[in-house]
């Protein structure tokens, strides 16, 4: 009786099917139906031998921008100016008045090159409207308070609201705008000196300015000559008296004729 109940449990008792390790499990996936076509790798993709000849008639990236290449020494006058701009304005906010020694020390410290009056001279040719600069006195040096008596040259932003005067600072905007408005200015320069290397050609060419996307391959962009400096104020010419006679000399002729008669009696 035991057996047959055991067997009887035995019959119950639901056992799970063993693979051998040898036998090779097989998967499938679904296939695609015959009429959906996979779309071939860009990297087996060969150019045609119309798309290879018409390659060098594509504009490149800078021409679709409009933003042609400019020479190093207009790129570096570029950057020159955009340092300018950000150190006057920062000291306009502080209510500092901006003077050249003050600018041409951080505007060497920013590029790492030489900064001189010429290059102001510059960006007044290539941005009248961008600074205002004049001569004043007893102006604070930079590493003291102490008011110095000789001229010296200040700068000073123009707002955007176009008023000269109020010290007034410009925002991030107007600082965007003002380097947008000088690399153009840039480029029209170039552009002059391009026209001018078109007409010497045999024979020569005219293509307008708006429709030049790329210079000409012989033209010698690194050659051009520099932007022509505008004039800068110059200090008052001051007379120097260096005796006593002078100084009366000068006295004698701004007195009235009745004084002078009473001296010489």
């Amino acid at each position: 009786s035991s057996s047959s109940s055991s067997s009887s449990e035995l019959a119950h008792v639901k056992t799970t099917p063993v693979i051998p390790s040898s036998t090779h499990v097989k998967t499938t996936t679904p296939s695609l139906p015959t009429h959906v076509k996979t779309a071939p790798s860009l990297t087996h993709v060969k150019a045609t031998p119309t798309a290879r000849s018409s390659a060098h008639l594509v504009p490149s990236t800078a021409s679709l921008s409009g933003d042609l290449p400019l020479p190093r020494t207009y790129q570096l006058l570029a950057e020159k100016f955009h340092c300018t701009d950000t150190v006057v304005n920062m000291l306009q906010k502080r209510q500092e008045t901006c003077t050249f020694d003050k600018v041409k020390q951080a505007v060497q410290e920013m590029t790492r090159r030489n900064f001189q009056e010429s290059n102001l001279a510059q960006m007044k040719t290539v941005h009248p409207h961008a600074f205002v600069f004049r001569q004043e006195k007893n102006i604070p040096g930079i590493y003291d308070r102490r008011r110095y008596e000789q001229y010296q040259l200040t700068i000073e932003c123009v707002p955007e609201d176009g008023a000269v005067g109020s010290r007034g600072c410009l925002g991030p905007t107007a600082l965007v705008q003002r380097r947008k408005v000088f690399h153009h200015n840039l480029t029209k320069i170039v552009r002059k000196h391009h026209q001018a290397f078109l007409s010497t050609l045999d024979p020569p060419l005219s293509i307008p300015d708006e429709k030049a996307v790329r210079w000409h391959p012989a033209f010698p962009l690194e050659k051009i000559p520099g932007v022509e400096p505008a004039p800068l104020p110059k200090p008052p010419i001051t007379e120097a008296y260096t005796t006593a006679r002078d100084v009366l000399n000068v006295a004698q002729s701004n007195m009235a004729p009745r004084v002078k008669q009473a001296l010489a009696g």
